[in-house]
This record gives C-alpha cells, structure tokens and sequence, in this order.
C-alpha cells in the first residue's frame, strides 16, 4: 500500500525528490487529510516538512495573509460552523461587508473553509472548517484574553441570531 501511496504523490508533485515522496508518505500515516496537506507542502516548496498534522496546518496558517489569519481565528471561537455576520462581528468595525466576504472566499478557495448550501441562519452565509485540525489551528494561536472576549461576543451574537441550545450558549457564556 505504501508504494501506492508513493506513486500517488509522485503523481501529484513530479518534480518531488524520491526522498520527499518518501518522506510524505511516512509522515501521513495513512492519514488522507495529513497527506494531502504534505503534498501541498511539497508542491509550494515549503522546505522542511512538519512533523505533526497541527504543525502543518499552522504552517499553512501562517502563509495566509493578516485579514485571512483573524478571519480564521474569529470563526474558530464559534467551533466547527460559523457565519459571515458572526466573523465580522467578532472583527468590529474595521473591516466591511465586502472584505469579510473577500476573506472568507479566499479561504475557501485555499481549502481551509467549506461553505455550507444551506445555512441555519437565514440571510447569512454559513461555513464549516474543512477539517478540525484547521480550526483547531487557527483557535490555538488566540491569547487567553482574545477568547474569553471572543466567546462572549461569540454568545452575545448566537443569542440575537436565534441560537436556542443553552449549552451552547452557556459554553461561550462560560
């Protein structure tokens, strides 16, 4: 399986070393999501491969731009899903409409996001991240202070949005 796995990534990145190819294929672990983020990792050059899933996902954290990395850790104090009007609360008033709009396409062309067809909130674009790693990423890189804000706001918004679970709402408010 493992040589199958070889000659995928040889496929995807040609111009990867025999050596990298190897490399990735250990690292994954079978892990299809790790996989493909080391491939990714390859394919942009990124030198060095990280050792763990989150350490990947961080690397690609990192390469995002400054509106991109806060949109990424706003959506992530409201877990899993999230919606374009709770990003933008959770942002202030900087940023308009548009940009969060912006934003949030560009991350789920780069795969990180996934826009949901429909959303429980209607009027309101809702969004899941494509795989827990990512949000756990973006929420890890949020000083204590920053979450604690975060989720309250987070619950303000939920509570105004007609969220009705009060465990969710009690976990923000906690």
């Amino acid at each position: 399986i493992s040589g199958s796995r070889a000659a995928f990534v040889s496929k995807v990145v040609p111009l990867a070393s025999d050596d990298d190819v190897q490399l990735v294929v250990e690292r994954a672990a079978g892990n299809a999501f790790l996989l493909e983020e080391l491939i990714r990792c390859v394919a942009e050059g990124r030198g060095e491969l990280p050792a763990t899933a989150l350490a990947v996902v961080q690397a690609r954290l990192d390469a995002l731009d400054a509106d991109g990395r806060r949109a990424l850790r706003a959506a992530s104090v409201f877990g899993t899903t999230f919606w374009r009007g709770s990003v933008q609360q959770l942002l202030g008033a900087g940023p308009a409409a548009s940009e969060i709009d912006r934003c949030l396409d560009a991350l789920a062309a780069g795969e990180l996001i996934t826009p949901h067809g429909v959303s429980r909130l209607a009027g309101d674009r809702e969004f899941g991240f494509r795989h827990v790693l990512v949000r756990e990423a973006a929420y890890a890189s949020l000083d204590d202070p920053d979450r604690r804000l975060g989720h309250r706001t987070a619950g303000a918004w939920l509570a105004t949005h007609g969220a009705t679970s009060a465990m969710v709402l009690a976990g923000h408010f906690d």
